[in-house]
């Protein structure tokens, strides 16, 4: 047993001791980036609102007050019970920078997203979960990588509660390898990542709202060109925070809402490359973890 945790933090301080260097290497290089001219691309940020009084304004105020201004801000406010609306409007009101769009009934984060992608006018995007926050340089270090590296899409590492994790480094150029790499994996979020609007737009958005992140992110995988990685914590992830928001715990409706997302990817998948045996042998073995993961919570 004490082998076995030895190795274990072995591993783990080289995880961490990897990462660090990464950062260091990052900043510097981040450094001699800002020293140059930077292209003032506009960005949207696109923030999904179901009830998280409690927490939206920490959120929007990370947005505000980032280092990179050349941003609008789109907040659907998705049918909130709860005080949400008022607040949005209030930063309507002191920013011109922020566009409400107010549902009148509730349709889920995807939908909500792609209301808001509709009307967006950036050249690059981020989404936003309501009950998280930003780090202050997200959004232009996030922007310096993607333009100095020609990226449709960067993503970077985050904290989730007080944790920090690192994501996993871009997979190959081959769109295959990229979902067979990513797709069925954990990790699949959204909020972390700075993607260009025109390949956005390509993508079909699921209806169902547990694990819409696998089916919009096998898509992305798909159109972009050129994916970078940014090895530094930019997000801040609040896991469960709110109980009645987009992010609620396990039920057996998230379940068949994730059923059906992953459903979405295979059939996106044979569409693409037909008949993949590794891609149907990934696709079973997860379906058969949610069904195992469904029969614990019963």
């Amino acid at each position: 047993m004490n082998k076995i945790i030895i190795q274990i933090a072995k591993k783990v301080l080289f995880v961490e001791t990897r990462a660090k260097s990464r950062a260091r290497k990052l900043e510097q290089r981040l450094e001699k980036l800002k020293e140059q001219k930077m292209e003032s691309s506009l960005i949207s940020v696109i923030v999904p609102v179901y009830n998280v009084e409690n927490y939206l304004i920490r959120c929007l105020e990370s947005i505000v007050n980032q280092t990179y201004q050349n941003i609008e801000i789109l907040c659907v406010n998705d049918a909130s019970t709860d005080k949400s609306l008022e607040i949005l409007q209030t930063f309507a009101e002191q920013d011109d920078r922020f566009k409400v769009i107010d549902n009148q009934e509730n349709e889920g984060a995807p939908l909500a997203r792609k209301r808001a992608l509709a009307l967006a006018q950036g050249e690059f995007v981020l989404h936003v979960d309501s009950d998280d926050w930003l780090e202050e340089t997200m959004l232009e270090d996030m922007l310096l990588l993607a333009q100095a590296e020609s990226a449709d899409i960067v993503y970077c590492d985050y904290f989730r509660n007080d944790d920090v994790v690192h994501t996993k480094k871009p997979a190959a150029e081959d769109k295959l390898e990229r979902i067979q790499k990513w797709s069925f994996d954990f990790g699949n979020t959204l909020w972390n990542r700075l993607i260009k609007r025109e390949v956005l737009e390509k993508v079909e958005f699921p209806a169902a709202n547990m694990g819409d992140d696998v089916v919009i992110n096998a898509q992305l995988y798909y159109y972009a060109a050129v994916i970078s990685y940014c090895p530094k914590s930019l997000y801040h992830h609040a896991y469960l925070v709110n109980q009645g928001s987009i992010s609620a715990a396990n039920s057996q409706k998230n379940f068949k809402e994730m059923l059906e997302n992953y459903q979405q990817v295979l059939e996106f998948c044979q569409e693409k490359f037909g008949d993949n045996p590794k891609i149907n042998q990934l696709y079973q073995k997860k379906v058969a973890q949610i069904r195992e993961r469904q029969r614990i919570v019963k």
